[in-house]
Formats: structure tokens, C-alpha cells, sequence
């Protein structure tokens, strides 16, 4: 056998490798399960008893060497240029191009230039609005359809007095109502901004879209300079040929009242498809959306104030890869009217793959409660995230942003600098996904998440990776509960990760941390204030911060995820 392991002992020494592919393929040939030092390793204990001593400090030198030549050759490749310097791993995976304007961008601004020409200024107000200065102010009856819960998003509902109701604007008349409180005329504004409808989203219609108005109050104003003014936005918008014909109407804030219409500007008023053969185009006013399913049977929405209404939360989620999609009612009480309709017309409206009823009776703001009934389908979707294989329900978490969270988890394996005798900790694990993922590289997984599905759902994952509990288990327990049972059994993972919530690692987390003394700590952590207390509580008892890497998981919010390497500085 010595023999043998000298053998070996030089042709590690010489050992090189062209690529990546080349070095796993080496790995897998000395430092594998069935590999050749495995193997002798294996053959060990039909060594004669006096030979024992030497043969097993030869064998553990083996096995150090071939570990550190692996290991520099990694580090070898990572350290290589191959143009990743020049990547921002902050922008978002989407493969968008840089350097454009949205269309919607373009537009606005060069309506915003015609009528900053014809002397109007720029006015802007909130989003989430009163009843007073959507409705009241504009003339708006208190029983008009406009206030329903089928045509408009409320935040507070008040059905006993409509004035108030919070809710997020329908027009942008309700800046118009906030100059004329606090202006006198002359008043000569426009309103551009982000309305509110509750539309049934399809191909041509969504949630919110983009309006602007136009206010212009002074003395000797009339019909005929409205009439003007919206000839000269035509001609100056759409070309100077356009024409322009107004029809009566009725709105509630305005009299009298007119709907405009412009010459297609594409058949030049002949007639075309585009114009249905009219010659006409309508491009000013606005339609009542119909009510959708939920308004239809009657279901009123639940109000935190009073603790009445029944749909309380609509939770809905679509895997990435798989297109699958999941809606959940939340509901005070048990279901729903009509149930079985309800959720039969959305399931084919959408395409959901399965839907579910969730009750929560609490008088509090969080959304899920304890018990969840599946109404339609299996109730979990299926779906791949950083190439691990999941099962969602309700309550497992799941990042919404899934490309740019398998950058994440990438960057994150990179950080643990895993090594295949390792064993790794994964705390506030969730469905195990990170854990899972990195599980090729190391010998044994443990994962802690405090929620039950989640753990029930990351064993399910490795029973099908045909991973036994003793390379790859999960407890539900509290994360800190958890580390500091572990730390008192005297367990020391090599490497530790932690996902915490935005709260950041609570104390107990941490100490038991410090205790196991991990080689590795990453941290992935939404928000950067509390991983900056956590890192720096964790410098102070002996650990270095070797990187930060922030990943755009949120694009065009200012959320950012952070991945942070940590080593212990007696390593």
C-alpha cells in the first residue's frame, strides 16, 4: 500500500488542468467517494497492525495534498481574467439593452413640451389619495359607480362615510383639486402621472396606465379656446394635416362635456382597419372597466378597522422556469360565496395550475394565517431555482426575481469556497434552496427554517436528489434555537450560510456563530443596515470581511441585495 501511495503522492504533484471541466474531473477521480484514496482508505484496515501507524500518517498526507493541489488549481481559474472585471452584477438579468427611453417616457415628454409652448407648467400630487380630492372635490355623487370596489384599488374603505376612504387615484383630476386649494388664477397646469383602475389585465388593458390632464382656469376663457388648444396639441402631436371633431358627453366635473376625436392620421380619414373604417380615432376620454368575478358575487373586501368583509388577500405566484401558477384567497372566515364558480372561471381565465383557500380570522395585518384548503389541483406548483427542484405552496418563501436570485445563490456558492469533506449549515434556510444548491461540493447539509411547509418541502427536494438525512437534513426550529443547541453539542460546520429576514441575525444567531467557529460565513441579507450590524458584530469576535457583492434583485426600487464573504482570522 505504501507503495501505492507514493504513486500516487507524485502524480498529484504533478497534476494540471486546461479547464474547469478537466479539474472536476480530477476531483472526482482522487478526492470522490469512489475514488483512489477513498479507496485505500477503504483497504486501510486489512493493514497489518505494526503498519498501521505509518500507512495512516502517509494516507492523511495523501489526502491533504491532493486537497490543496485541487484547491490551488481553483483558485487558479478564478483568478484568471475571462472578462468578468467588465460585468456589473448589479444590473438585472434581463437582457435589456442600455441607452433607450421607455415609450411611455417619450411620449409624455413631448406632450409635456407642446403644452409647456402653449404656456402651461408641470403640477404633480400622490398617488395614494382622500375621497375629497378624487371624487368630492370633482363634483362626484356619493353613490356614483366610480367609488365601488369594482372600478377603483382602496387602501381604507370606510361604507359608512365615503369622504373617508383612502384610495389610490383614478385620475389625475385630484392634482387639479390640490392647485386650485392652494392657487389662485390664473391657473394654467398640466397633470401627467400613474392613474389606478381596477381593469381586468389582459393584451390591451393593466392595472394602472399613464393620463394627462389639463387645467386652465382665468377670466374670457371659453369653449372656443379649449376647442384651440386641443387643435393646436393635435396638429402639433400627430401631424400637421390632423383634424379634430368633438362630440357631446358627460362627465361629472365638467359642462358641458365632450368626447374628441382625431383624423386617422394612418388612412388620412379614409378609412382603415385601425379606425374601423371611420376615418376617426377617439383619443380623449375614458370607459368604465366591467366588474370582474369577486365584485360580481358580492364578495366585499375585509377591513383591518372593523374586522368585517371576507377576501382579506388574493396571493398569487408563477414559477419561472416551469410558467406554473398558484392564486390563493385569503379569506375571514371559512370560503367563499359561490366557491367553487369563483375559483372554476379564474382557474381558465388564467391558466392557474392549482388554487387555494386560506383563512385567517385575526384582527392583524399579517397576511397568511395557519390553516390553507386546496380548493383546485395538486395546491404546489413545481419549478427549478439555481437548478434545485421545488414544490411551492403558500408558505414557503420564494424570490420573485428568479434569474437574478439564481446570480445571487451563484455568487453565493463562489463566497462559501466549499471543499467535498466540508460540512455546511444553513440557517433561515427557507425551502432549502441554497443549501441544495452548494450540496455537490460538500459532504454533509444541515438546514434550520422556522416555518414548517418550508422544511417539510426542502426534504421532499432531497429525498428526490436521493439524498439520505445523514448528508442532507432540515429542522424546524428557530434559527437562533437551533445554532446555539448545535454549538452546545460541540458541532463546528466548516462553512455557514445564513438568509436572514430584514431584521438581520438575532444575537443568540450570532453568538452561537462566533461559538461553532465556522472557516466560512456568508451572509445574504436584503437589507444592507442590518448586515452591516451583523458583520460588524462578527469582525469584532474574530472574523474578517473579505467581500460584498450587491446583486439588483428589485429592479428600479432602491432594495438591493448584499452577498458578504467572512472568514475567521486564525485561518
Amino acid at each position: 500500500m505504501l507503495a501505492k501511495i507514493e504513486q500516487l503522492l507524485q502524480e498529484i504533484e504533478g497534476l494540471h488542468a486546461a479547464n474547469a471541466e478537466e479539474l472536476e474531473a480530477l476531483r472526482i477521480k482522487y478526492l470522490s467517494k469512489k475514488g483512489a484514496i477513498n479507496e485505500l482508505m477503504a483497504d486501510f484496515r486489512n493493514v497489518p497492525a505494526d503498519q498501521k501507524k505509518e500507512v495512516g500518517m502517509k494516507l492523511n498526507e495523501l489526502k491533504n495534498k491532493a486537497q490543496e493541489r485541487i484547491s490551488t488549481l481553483k483558485e487558479a481559474f478564478e483568478t484568471q481574467d475571462n472578462g468578468a472585471a467588465e460585468m456589473d452584477l448589479t444590473r438585472t438579468a434581463y437582457p435589456i439593452e442600455l441607452g433607450t427611453r421607455h415609450p411611455l417616457s417619450i411620449v409624455k415628454n413631448e406632450i409635456i413640451d407642446i403644452f409647456h409652448r402653449l404656456g402651461f407648467s408641470i403640477a404633480d400630487g400622490p398617488e395614494i389619495e382622500d375621497d375629497w380630492h378624487v371624487f368630492s372635490s370633482m363634483n362626484f355623487a356619493e353613490d356614483h359607480p366610480a367609488r365601488d370596489m369594482q372600478d377603483t384599488f382602496f387602501v381604507e374603505a370606510n361604507p359608512e362615510h365615503v369622504q373617508g376612504n383612502v384610495i389610490l387615484r383614478t385620475h389625475t383630476s385630484s392634482v387639479q383639486s390640490r392647485v386650485m386649494e392652494s392657487t389662485q388664477p390664473p391657473i394654467r397646469i398640466i397633470c401627467p402621472g400613474r392613474v389606478y383602475r381596477n381593469e381586468a389585465i389582459s393584451y390591451r388593458a393593466h392595472a394602472f396606465f399613464h393620463q394627462v390632464e389639463a387645467l386652465y382656469i382665468d377670466k374670457n376663457v371659453s369653449f372656443t379656446d379649449l376647442k384651440q388648444v386641443l387643435l393646436l396639441f393635435a396638429k402639433e402631436m400627430f401631424g400637421a394635416e390632423t383634424q379634430i371633431r368633438l362630440r357631446p358627453s358627460y362627465f361629472p366635473f365638467t359642462e358641458p362635456s365632450a368626447e374628441m376625436d382625431i383624423s386617422c392620421n394612418i388612412c388620412g380619414g379614409k378609412g382603415c382597419p385601425f379606425c374601423k373604417g371611420t376615418g376617426w380615432v377617439e383619443i380623449l376620454g375614458c370607459g368604465m372597466v366591467d366588474p370582474n368575478v369577486l365584485e360580481a358575487n358580492g364578495i366585499a373586501p375585509y377591513d383591518e378597522e372593523t374586522g368585517k368583509g371576507r377576501v382579506r388577500h388574493l396571493y398569487m405566484r408563477q414559477g419561472w422556469h416551469s410558467g406554473q401558477r398558484l392564486l390563493c384567497f385569503v379569506v375571514n372566515g371559512n370560503g367563499l360565496p359561490n366557491e367553487a364558480e369563483i375559483c372554476r372561471t379564474l382557474q381558465q381565465e388564467f391558466l392557474l395550475t392549482t388554487v387555494l383557500i386560506n383563512r385567517n380570522p385575526a384582527r392583524t395585518n399579517v397576511i397568511l394565517g395557519r390553516d390553507t384548503r386546496t380548493v383546485l389541483g395538486p395546491g404546489v406548483i413545481e419549478d427549478t431555482l439555481a437548478g434545485v427542484p421545488i414544490q411551492m405552496g403558500v408558505h414557503e418563501f420564494y424570490q420573485v426575481n428568479t434569474p437574478a436570485a439564481e446570480l445571487l445563490y451563484a455568487k453565493a456558492k463562489e463566497f462559501a469556497r466549499l471543499q467535498p469533506d466540508d460540512f455546511l449549515l444553513d440557517l433561515y434556510c427557507g425551502m432549502g434552496t441554497i443549501g441544495l444548491s452548494m450540496k455537490p461540493h460538500c459532504r454533509r447539509l444541515v438546514g434550520v427554517e422556522v416555518v414548517p411547509q418550508a422544511v417539510e418541502g426542502a426534504k421532499t427536494v432531497a429525498a428526490h436528489l436521493g439524498l439520505p438525512p445523514e448528508e442532507a437534513d432540515f429542522y424546524c426550529m428557530d434559527a437562533g434555537e437551533a445554532a446555539t443547541r448545535l454549538a452546545s453539542e460541540g458541532a463546528h460546520p466548516d462553512v455557514i450560510v445564513v438568509d436572514p429576514p430584514r431584521k438581520g441575525c438575532d444575537n443568540a444567531t450570532l453568538t452561537a456563530i462566533v461559538q461553532m467557529a465556522p472557516r466560512t460565513l456568508v451572509m445574504v441579507s436584503c437589507n444592507p443596515s442590518t448586515a452591516a450590524r451583523d458583520a460588524k458584530f462578527l469582525c469584532e469576535q474574530g472574523y474578517t470581511l473579505e467581500k460584498v457583492q450587491p446583486v439588483d434583485l428589485f429592479p428600479r426600487t432602491r432594495h438591493v441585495e448584499c452577498v458578504l464573504q467572512m472568514t475567521r482570522k486564525s485561518n
